[in-house]
């Protein structure tokens, strides 16, 4: 997909950008507020890049209260979309071959137009071909990123710099702020996902024969294909939960992931003999996962969709970047640990350079993060209150 959207989509936007030159298709100034019927927020890649585009949906909503928001994203990531109530619709593509995504391509155009956006945000980065698609919608307004190094943005009505020193909500905002959202008008760290339903809760603890009531950690060992360089050593898994499985036997502890994931989370997961152990890796719906960090008491993560899930319930977490930054998509809720070590070439994986990262083979930046600095840190954060009770988390963990 990158390739095609290098060739192909570069060259599609170095023809749209022949209209910049003569304005064709773009407006001054912002849509009247009362005005706005549809609004089209494109969002294609990371299941916690949408989530966390929320506050921005939010705030465009605040600025334009007569407006339904659409959301455009990948199918892999609509179910999850589905539990973000800003959005109040969800068109997908399905990214699995060349042939479904243009069949999808077609049938979502259609779509968009006969619903006529009156303002599009483009939520990528450096996507040459979310441009043309934003480009194709006819909307009188679009607003996204644009850097003079690259091709991309020219054809927008509002250009917005990427300013990669904040964090991405702050990022995504910007978005909605050229478009005369305020930043004052709504927070930042509130992500809007709906709680799970009862039933979901109920058949995930019946899945993995959890008793009600007992504590749960959540341990998310993974990274996506993105960059697995951004999980913590196998090694430190097993020796940090072996650890804290013997200091705190009432808790159950839950590996997570998805069924490309199972494998690798069995791997780490065997080594550790105890029926407190369980492994969902390739079991559990996404609504199951939900449930399943919602009612933990801790969640243990590598940067990945999890982590983002647990700050939209904003639930106790223990997060470990190295290639990625935690100033960028760290988590913003207070009862967050994060683990970075920010040595000289932490972070790799740059904004600025598509997210393609340096050649590494060694994530020092990860491994340097020893078990027992984070057992030390889990415990004193999550777990010193020893009187707590089980709901709360047991032996102090808090809720």
């Amino acid at each position: 997909m990158r390739k095609l959207d290098l060739l192909v989509g570069g060259g599609l936007v170095q023809i749209i950008n022949i209209f910049s030159l003569f304005k064709i298709g773009r407006r001054p100034g912002s849509p009247e507020r009362q005005a706005v019927a549809n609004i089209l927020v494109i969002k294609f890649f990371g299941g916690g890049s949408v989530i966390l585009s929320t506050p921005m949906a939010r705030g465009l909503k605040k600025q334009y209260p007569n407006a339904k928001i659409s959301l455009l994203t990948f199918r892999e990531n609509q179910e999850l979309a589905s539990r973000l109530p800003v959005y109040d619709r969800v068109f997908t593509f399905r990214n699995d071959a060349f042939g479904s995504f243009f069949i999808d391509l077609f049938r979502n155009l259609f779509q968009i137009w006969r619903t006529r956006p009156d303002l599009v945000v483009d939520g990528e980065f450096f996507s040459n071909f979310t441009n043309v698609l934003s480009w194709a919608t006819f909307a009188k307004f679009q607003v996204g990123f644009y850097q003079r190094q690259v091709a991309r943005g020219k054809t927008f009505s509002h250009k917005v710099s990427l300013n990669n020193h904040k964090h991405i909500t702050h990022i995504f905002f910007s978005l909605a702020a050229a478009v005369g959202a305020r930043y004052e008008d709504t927070s930042l760290t509130d992500l809007d996902l709906e709680p799970p339903h009862e039933e979901e809760i109920a058949s995930v603890f019946s899945k993995l024969g959890l008793p009600p009531g007992k504590p749960i950690v959540v341990v998310n060992p993974n990274a996506s294909h993105l960059s697995y360089l951004r999980r913590w050593p196998a090694e430190h898994f097993v020796s940090l939960v072996s650890e804290m499985l013997s200091m705190h036997p009432d808790f159950y502890y839950v590996f997570v992931g998805s069924g490309d994931e199972a494998d690798y989370v069995e791997s780490i997961a065997a080594r550790i003999p105890s029926s407190a152990i369980k492994n969902s890796a390739g079991k559990l719906s996404m609504g199951e996962l939900l449930a399943l960090i919602y009612k933990s008491s801790l969640v243990i993560t590598n940067d990945s969709l999890p982590l983002h899930i647990t700050s939209g319930f904003k639930k106790n977490v223990a997060v470990f970047f190295g290639p990625e930054t935690p100033r960028l998509y760290g988590p913003l809720h207070d009862n967050a640990l994060t683990f970075f070590e920010d040595i000289y070439c932490s972070p790799c994986l740059l904004t600025f350079a598509n997210k393609l990262g340096e050649k590494c083979n060694d994530n020092v930046c990860l491994r340097k993060i020893t078990p027992r600095r984070a057992l030390d840190e889990i415990e004193r954060r999550f777990f010193a209150n020893t009187a707590s009770s089980a709901e709360s988390g047991a032996s102090g963990a808090r809720p």
